[in-house]
């Protein structure tokens, strides 16, 4: 017998967002999202955030006494201090672009801080080890794959799109439906792109909040679920499962039914079609 993982509540995909930049449209964005029981993750340039009390730029960054209230509810991650190139960088100021963000983002965010957004997409190997060493998790490039996948690497988490790509991989992840494997269905942008088409990304944040399809999430929820989900433990029969995790997981059989088994945490649990 072969399970497979499936969202919370058995559902068959997840739907995640990410902005980067931490700019005052975010507002308007996260406004979306709410009214429609979506998440995002927002990528804050922490070093080039407006200070305390500086007036309102409607296309300006946020004032760091803002950022708290106005993320509540969704992530915030890292996108370096002051948005640099990191392949660019020594060690040392890599050091300084990626922990004095994380440092500042935490003490606004009051909470640990543990995803990333590659500035200008620009990545290598040594950048990931560092951010790796650095308590990052998780970082997302700005490599489009059209796809809904899981990541083979956290630190090179590719997008299935930009927010222009949006309307079409939608259409193909309602039609594809999932009934293969959990799908992943992740749209990235910065907010200030969106100012000409609020209500084209509203209508399609209904579409998909409507479809039933998906569980929404940010970044971080993501990692968690399938990090934990790869933690549950298997009867060599396959009927048996054990979840050693704080979270609440569900799995459903490889071929069968439509169904998908809760596994609360630290719960060992029968399968149902075992």
């Amino acid at each position: 017998m072969s399970w497979k993982m499936a969202w919370p509540g058995g559902r068959k995909a997840a739907l995640t967002f990410s902005f980067d930049d931490g700019v005052r449209t975010d507002i308007r964005m996260i406004e979306i999202l709410n009214r429609h029981g979506l998440k995002g993750t927002f990528h804050l340039n922490s070093g080039i955030l407006n200070e305390p009390g500086t007036p309102p730029q409607p296309k300006g960054r946020l004032n760091r006494d803002e950022v708290a209230d106005t993320y509540k509810g969704h992530e915030i991650a890292t996108h370096g201090t002051v948005h640099a190139h990191l392949p660019m960088l020594t060690a040392g100021q890599r050091a300084a672009e990626i922990l004095d963000d994380r440092r500042a983002l935490e003490a606004f965010a009051l909470q640990p801080v543990t995803g990333h957004s590659y500035s200008f997409g620009s990545y290598n190997r040594e950048v990931m080890e560092q951010l790796k060493a650095y308590g990052i998790r998780y970082a997302r490039t700005t490599a489009s794959t059209g796809g809904f996948r899981l990541p083979e690497d956290w630190l090179a988490w590719h997008p299935t799109c930009h927010h222009s790509g949006m309307a079409e991989c939608l259409e193909k992840a309602l039609a594809r439906k999932f009934s293969d494997a959990a799908g992943l269905f992740y749209v990235w942008t910065h907010t200030y792109e969106l100012v000409d088409c609020w209500d084209s990304i509203e209508a399609l944040c209904a579409k998909a909040a409507g479809s039933g399809l998906f569980w929404p999430a940010t970044n971080i929820e993501v990692y968690d679920y399938v990090e934990a989900w790869r933690r549950l433990e298997f009867s060599a029969a396959g009927d048996v499962i054990r979840n050693p995790s704080g979270i609440r997981l569900w799995a459903c059989e490889w071929r069968g039914g439509e169904g998908a088994t809760e596994v609360p945490p630290g719960a060992v649990v029968k399968l149902r079609s075992a």
